[in-house]
């Protein structure tokens, strides 16, 4: 579900950066004739930004996906630099003090991709913060319940029950793996994840632990 959600935030970025990128070209290349350089070059200014927007997000996303979030102001600010001069091209040639004559629907229009764009990439990082802490029943945070556990590779039957984490014994089981070379030294939550069979909060407990937090 969290894939389908990443998938489908993606495409729908991917979009109204696309939509906004007509919105640019029109502010860029000012009036320059179709075909000329300056017409050509005004559509490479767009996809500039989206580019990098898009490989700042997606690394976020994918990063969220496997228990590691990114939480860090440069980043935020970065975001918000590129959508702010997105929405900034898009919307400045159809401002009221600009636009002669003003047309409140072409400024709506026109500011439609950006704005969608600034909400997915606001809202992503919480939807994924969201699915890593997810509890599916039987007082573990992250965990798995018994009904969901038959996708485990033969580990768990549905009827087994699920215990409460024991991040003591749990670690102990960690380090017995790294010391036999099953993890690595640092191993990251998802490998604790799948290694332990535990949710990403218990995976990053146990991590924790490791780590002497």
């Amino acid at each position: 579900m969290c894939r389908l959600v990443v998938t489908a935030a993606m495409v729908s970025l991917v979009l109204a950066l696309g939509w906004s990128t007509v919105g640019v070209q029109v502010f860029a290349a000012e009036g320059a004739d179709p075909w000329t350089a300056p017409w050509i070059v005004a559509w490479c200014v767009e996809p500039l930004i989206s580019l990098a927007l898009l490989a700042v997000v997606a690394s976020k996303a994918y990063l969220a996906t496997r228990g590691h979030p990114i939480r860090s102001r440069k980043i935020t600010a970065i975001e918000g630099l590129f959508l702010v001069l997105t929405l900034g091209m898009n919307t400045g040639p159809y401002l009221p003090w600009v636009a002669d004559p003003f047309s409140f629907p072409k400024l709506v229009l026109h500011a439609f991709g950006p704005i969608v764009a600034v909400a997915i990439v606001a809202a992503l990082p919480t939807v994924l913060d969201a699915f890593a802490t997810l509890d599916h029943g039987g007082g573990v945070p992250g965990g798995t319940n018994g009904e969901y556990r038959e996708n485990a590779g033969g580990r768990y039957t549905p009827s087994t029950p699920t215990p409460r984490a024991d991040i003591g014994a749990l670690t102990a089981r960690a380090r017995a793996l790294i010391d036999a070379r099953e993890l690595p030294p640092f191993p990251g939550v998802h490998k604790l994840r799948d290694a332990l069979g535990v949710g990403t909060t218990v995976a990053r407990r146990v991590q924790n632990a490791l780590n002497g937090q």
